[in-house]
């Protein structure tokens, strides 16, 4: 989002029937239409059960959704967007476009390369797709998804 304030009912002008996320170039707060809330099960009982954090940093009625409210709501956006098939295409084009660039290992972008060793000083990594191992940094789950 690059534009100013953006809403709910802007997004619902474009589509109510087709789930619309919009991510913040900031990449703190995410805005949603009326149908990704419908999709997703984001309600105002499901906000009731967050931190005071997370409801404080969110707004149903404007689809917005920010800092501590923003990560409370991947876990019912993630089967709208993320499936073991599409995130396997999105990882092997991403390896495809880095190898084509020379480039041979990638990490988690938020973490110092230093930070990918664990506190023994080895380096941990998880092979998501062939080629690339994708570093992990301390304290980091493997995720176990086989793709």
């Amino acid at each position: 989002m690059l534009f100013g304030p953006l809403t709910r009912s802007d997004l619902d002008r474009i589509s109510t029937t087709r789930p619309i996320i919009i991510r913040a170039r900031s990449c703190h707060e995410f805005t949603l239409n009326s149908a990704t809330l419908d999709h997703a099960d984001v309600t105002q009982d499901l906000m009731d059960g967050w931190t005071q954090s997370a409801q404080d940093q969110s707004d149903l009625y404007a689809g917005h959704f920010w800092e501590q409210g923003m990560f409370s709501i991947p876990p019912n956006m993630a089967p709208m967007v993320a499936n073991p098939e599409k995130l396997r295409a999105g990882l092997e084009l991403m390896r495809d476009f880095m190898h084509a660039k020379g480039v041979t290992f990638g990490t988690d972008p938020r973490r110092h390369p230093c930070e990918a060793r664990s506190g023994h000083g080895e380096l941990r990594h998880v092979q998501l797709v062939d080629a690339i191992p994708l570093g992990l940094h301390p304290g980091q789950q493997e995720s176990g998804l086989e793709v």
